[in-house]
């Protein structure tokens, strides 16, 4: 059990370090913040789901490097995020066998993959653990401006909130800590959503133009943090 401590912690300082000093600053979303979160949120379910200490050890491993892709690439960083965790796992003298296992979990984070047994099946939810949190606004404007910021591309609050909503839509949970829990949040989120949509539609764009230091979803900085309840009540 220490070593399996001992080889996680070093994990830890090493991705904590790349994430931190080497990732483009347009990456405002999937970074050490986003890894710490989707780490705890393993650790919260695993523990939910009564999960043995080796497939654990497994899912925190997966969890610190699932994103280290984003280091060089956005599109496919899975696969890339795998490679580094391999190759950094293999250095550090770990059997294929939890290898293939860590990678397989960083794999089922990608858009749109099955998980295939419980361990990825708590990954995937842990990755959008997000919906969970009380500052989900702000980390939606963050995810908003890294998306803007790669794609080169604006998106008008409507267009946003409309995106944004269909993803809520979309999201299954796979977990039974998902289902009982991370469920009730979305679905508020759904609602919330709507209801600022409904906001937008009953305004003017240049209106909401005029005032963006006063739109905490938008995602620039130095914005003023607000509750979804304070955006509708503009």
């Amino acid at each position: 059990m220490e070593l399996e401590q001992a080889l996680i912690k070093k994990v830890e300082q090493y991705v904590t370090n790349l994430l931190t000093f080497h990732l483009p600053k347009n990456i405002y979303y999937h970074n050490i913040a986003h890894t710490k979160m989707v780490v705890g949120a393993v650790r919260i379910i695993s523990k939910k789901s009564k999960l043995e200490k080796r497939q654990s050890m497994i899912l925190e491993l997966a969890a610190w490097f699932h994103d280290l892709g984003f280091l060089s690439k956005n599109i496919g960083h899975e696969h890339l995020s795998a490679k580094m965790a391999a190759n950094f796992l293999k250095t550090n003298n770990v059997r294929s066998s939890i290898i293939y296992q860590v990678t397989d979990c960083i794999m089922a984070t990608k858009l749109g993959a099955i998980p295939a047994d419980l361990t990825e099946s708590i990954i995937k939810d842990a990755d959008i653990f997000h919906i969970s949190q009380n500052d989900y606004w702000r980390l939606n404007g963050l995810l908003r401006k890294e998306i803007s910021s790669i794609n080169s591309s604006h998106y008008t609050h409507e267009e946003w909130f409309r995106k944004n909503l269909e993803f809520l839509q979309n999201i299954s949970f796979n977990t039974d800590f998902g289902k009982k829990v991370l469920e009730v949040k979305k679905r508020w989120l759904i609602y919330e959503n709507e209801q600022v949509l409904e906001k937008i539609k009953k305004s003017k764009e240049h209106l909401w133009e005029d005032s963006p230091y006063l739109f905490s979803s938008r995602g620039t900085q130095g914005t003023i943090e607000m509750t979804c309840g304070d955006i509708i009540n503009l």
